[in-house]
């Protein structure tokens, strides 16, 4: 079976609904990349998921749960692409295997370790 890291998807200028301390964070790209943050620090933010039957939304969900919360589901699609798209207009945030990442000017990328997103 295949893996590969994940990446939690943002976008690149604070949003209000992100959470008080990734706004604080992103205006320091080194405190960035010393910091962890839970994967459920972003429980009450938008989530742009895959539609329902596709496999990988499956992999978000189980990844929410692993942080003991349900997302709250902004918007859905047909397309991982459209879901990165709509992150660097600001309406939510999602989450991305490393192989599809598309740098954009747009978009901001943590990675998901165990102990949270770096």
């Amino acid at each position: 079976m295949l893996t590969e890291p994940l990446y939690l998807v943002l976008p690149k200028k604070p949003k209000q609904w992100m959470p008080e301390k990734l706004k604080q964070m992103m205006f320091s790209p080194k405190l960035i990349k010393q910091t962890a943050l839970p994967i459920e620090d972003f429980a009450n933010c938008p989530f742009i998921l895959l539609k329902q039957g596709y496999g990988f939304r499956r992999t978000v969900l189980e990844l929410c749960a692993r942080g003991r919360f349900e997302p709250q589901i902004a918007y859905e699609t047909s397309s991982i692409e459209t879901a990165q798209s709509l992150v660097g207009h600001g309406l939510g945030l999602t989450v991305v295997p490393e192989m599809i990442v598309h740098r954009s000017p747009q978009q901001t990328y943590f990675s998901y370790s165990t102990n949270g997103l770096v």
